[in-house]
């Protein structure tokens, strides 16, 4: 079992193989569900959600993009050379020159992904971890969500597709993205953080075939009759049988393409059409993620209340916050669950841009002295939320001020951003940047990403950041998060969730999350007149939709937060 760095150098000496490469994902290209099949944190002691590293005879390396750098190298570092992402074809194609072959588990990895590299595809040698047998997995509760919340039903979302790719008979188009499936079926789960059924499917001419472990779903499930739920095992059976299969390679594993070419099966390469159609949401979406934000911003406002008038009478730890967002919002019967883990920071742990209080052993309590970080992201029927906001505890000094003034800028200069049919999530981006490198400042992450409907919490497209060429649509809906972070120091980010609207033929972003910022952390001379205005106009929307739903005292801590700056 390759799951300890020693034997895999045993295995790399035994079969003269130049490295290993290992990512974090399962076969469905999640993070897995168990800590035990989480190869790569096994491996390297990285806790994130997103990694890929490389171990030879000699050295041990950990790519990670820029929002796990840090986090990186404290968790992996001692032991792993932490390099950006963005070298990682790069050094595979310089490090692993002719005749050195890299093994890697096929299973895990897009076809598309070993295609990118210079080297030649037979210097990638298929080999598969041995992976515990879980014995014992809880079932899941599958449900169909009501129309009143996703608005469009199978029969209509197929016709859309069909727009796309039509099909005839004994033609198939394979489905491998989780959240896709979910879309179009309109079928939900109540796992934790994603909703979403881990599973392949096949779209026929009317009928939608759905390949996932049957026997970790409870049975008591009424759904369309064109909806098939089938064992993941029958899967290749069932794809035999048909003519033509039509696949994404982005998201199709080199195990499966594999398994297809021995079977003879003809295969077209087809981007799924389903990415971007779940991207824009419908006027019942819209409706109820509206809802969904006045959910959040009542629970963080009485969280942000329960925590200034207790903050001097008790010692408050960074969990202890994060529960007690949680105990706020289980009180919404629409409630299902976070979208993401919490990310509750106070002072240097805030700088950790992903940073989970749960993965520390030391316990951080909050002091009168630094910014306090929270990121966090609710499912509710109604949608799926992701909000971050960066409060001053006690005194900061100017320069903290300051930063927090320009990343509010920055936020402020991507919800203004006047977008055309050519805008690029590049181009947001680097306005959003040329704000903040005002005062030689710059953020190690994307600006953007698009938000699933009580789906996945980053979706894609849309996507606001250097490397995007994605372009926006109406309906789309996408968070706003630049930042700053000073490592050892503090972090700030301030993100909402925004729309694209179009009227008179415009088309410009809207805010959704309805939470306020924190005036008092604003140098208001850095402000131009129409920053203010924003400011201003903003925390009167805040007001005006949260204030009814709150009791008197909170309802005046509120109309403080969003007076006139």
């Amino acid at each position: 079992m390759l799951i300890k760095t020693k034997n895999i150098r045993n295995f790399l000496f035994r079969n003269k193989i130049y490295g290993y490469l290992i990512t974090k994902n399962d076969e469905y290209f999640k993070s897995p569900d168990n800590l035990d099949l989480d190869v790569l944190r096994k491996l390297t002691n990285f806790t994130g959600s997103f990694g890929i590293a490389i171990i030879t005879m000699t050295q041990n390396y950990l790519f990670v993009d820029g929002r796990y750098t840090t986090q990186a190298k404290k968790e992996s570092g001692k032991k792993f050379r932490i390099i950006n992402i963005d070298r990682l074809k790069k050094f595979v194609n310089n490090k692993f020159k002719k005749n050195k072959y890299i093994a890697y588990d096929d299973r895990f990895f897009q076809l598309n992904f070993i295609n990118s590299f210079h080297k030649g595809k037979s210097n990638f040698v298929p080999y598969s971890f041995l992976l515990p047998n879980l014995k014992k997995v809880k079932k899941i509760q599958v449900f169909e969500l009501d129309k009143k919340y996703h608005g469009l039903n199978f029969d209509k979302k197929l016709k859309m597709v069909k727009e796309f790719i039509k099909l005839n008979n004994n033609e198939g188009l394979l489905i491998s993205s989780s959240e896709n499936i979910c879309w179009l079926s309109n079928l939900r789960t109540t796992m934790l953080y994603n909703p979403i059924i881990k599973s392949k499917a096949i779209l026929k001419k009317d009928k939608l075939f759905i390949y996932c472990d049957t026997k970790y779903i409870r049975t008591s499930l009424k759904i369309n009759k064109k909806i098939h739920l089938l064992n993941k095992n029958r899967i290749f059976s069932d794809i035999k049988n048909l003519k033509t299969i039509y696949l994404d390679q982005n998201s199709v594993s080199v195990n499966f393409i594999n398994k297809l070419k021995k079977m003879r099966v003809l295969m077209k390469i087809k981007e799924d059409p389903i990415y971007f159609l779940k991207s824009i949401k419908n006027k019942a979406e819209i409706q109820n993620l509206i809802k969904a934000q006045i959910y959040d911003g009542v629970a963080l406002v009485k969280l942000m209340f329960w925590l200034e008038n207790n903050i001097n009478k008790s010692k408050i730890t960074e969990i202890d916050v994060q529960n007690k967002l949680e105990i706020i919002k289980n009180k919404n019967k629409n409630y299902i669950s976070p979208s993401f883990e919490t990310i509750s920071a106070y002072g240097a742990n805030g700088a950790i841009i992903h940073y989970n209080a749960k993965n520390v052993k030391k316990k951080t309590f909050l002091k009168k002295s630094n910014y306090y970080l929270l990121d966090s992201g609710s499912q509710y029927y109604n949608g799926t939320t992701d909000v971050t906001r960066t409060i001053k505890l006690g005194k900061i000094n100017q320069f903290q001020k300051d930063i927090y003034t320009y990343v509010l800028k920055s936020h402020i200069a991507v919800n203004n951003f006047k977008l055309t049919n050519n805008t690029t999530g590049h181009d947001v981006d680097m306005k959003a940047r040329s704000i903040m490198k005002k005062m030689a400042k710059n953020y190690n992450h994307g600006t953007g990403h698009g938000i699933g409907f009580f789906l996945n919490v980053h979706e894609s497209p849309p996507n606001i950041s250097f490397k995007s060429k994605t372009k926006f649509y109406e309906g789309q809906i996408m968070s706003n998060e630049p930042g700053y972070y000073k490592v050892n120091h503090f972090g700030i980010r301030l993100e909402n969730m925004m729309i694209v609207k179009k009227e008179k033929g415009k088309k410009f972003f809207d805010n959704l999350t309805l939470v306020p910022f924190d005036k008092n952390s604003l140098n208001k001379n850095l402000l131009s007149k129409n920053e203010i205005y924003w400011i201003n106009n903003y925390h009167k929307k805040v007001f005006k939709k949260l204030n009814k739903f709150l009791p008197l005292k909170e309802k005046n801590y509120l109309k403080n937060l969003c007076s006139k700056i």
